[in-house]
């Protein structure tokens, strides 16, 4: 997992120094801080659930209950 996010972080970097070369840095920083408190209200509301809580933060990602016994062949993402 820690690999995903530092992956997603060098993938994002240049993008940031464009957008700051266009925009300036306030703008930035102000959807970088917001991402962040989502992040955190996220995790916050898994752990405080324990597994219960990180599932229910699942179904609501995703929208929709998660079926155990579907076949992965036919189902729709």
């Amino acid at each position: 997992m820690l690999a995903l996010v530092g992956g997603a972080t060098m993938l994002c970097t240049p993008l940031a120094g464009r957008l700051v070369d266009r925009r300036g840095p306030d703008p930035v920083n102000l959807v970088c801080t917001l991402g962040v408190l989502v992040s955190a209200a996220v995790l916050a509301a898994g752990a405080r659930g324990g597994a219960l809580g990180l599932a229910r933060n699942l179904v609501a990602l995703y929208g929709r209950r998660p079926r155990l016994n579907e076949d992965p062949a036919t189902s729709r993402c």
